[in-house]
């Protein structure tokens, strides 16, 4: 063999091996973002049963109290309460969490009316956990678009980009 075709075939060889190494880095990075969305989403999970929970401790509190409900709201945290545990798609907790922070607001604006419960520590307290849950929540997005980002830059790497499309792996949506 020519030595020119040794030097060749050596080169050519060591560009692949480079070529599938950094692939390799890749898929191990993409890996690590899947792993970062999953916990993330998981957190957002736990944060909706959270809330859930605050709020019909809330609605214990109260009909120890004696307090009558709306129609409406009382049919709302009855449908919560029957309401059973499934995992639930990325999307669709966003849409979970706005109902029920919906109906811990309502539940919220109906107790202050009582003049006997508002100022009870008990609702005070469940107030302040609400608050920090939203918090908590909001910084958990916030991380789950940024890994997001970072996972679709990874996914589209215009070397790699082919590949990912044939074996089928999709870019995330941010969550809004």
């Amino acid at each position: 063999m020519p030595p020119g075709l040794k030097i060749s075939i050596i080169i050519v060889a060591s560009l692949i091996g480079l070529y599938l190494l950094f692939f390799l880095l890749v898929l191990f990075v993409i890996s690590t973002f899947k792993k970062r969305l999953g916990k993330r989403q998981l957190a957002l999970h736990l944060i909706l049963q959270q809330r859930k929970d605050i709020i019909l401790n809330m609605y214990a509190l109260a009909r120890k109290e004696k307090i009558d409900f709306e129609k409406q709201l009382k049919s709302a945290i009855k449908k919560l309460q029957k309401d059973e545990e499934r995992h639930i798609h990325e999307h669709d907790i966003l849409l979970k969490l706005s109902q029920i922070e919906k109906l811990s607001l309502d539940l919220i604006n109906f107790l202050k009316t009582q003049r006997s419960f508002k100022k009870k520590e008990e609702f005070i307290l469940f107030q302040k956990e609400l608050e920090e849950l939203d918090e908590l929540k909001r910084q958990h997005i916030s991380i789950y678009n940024h890994d997001v980002e970072g996972y679709n830059y990874w996914v589209r790497f215009l070397t790699y980009r082919y590949l990912f499309v044939l074996f089928k792996v999709e870019t995330k949506k941010r969550l809004e």
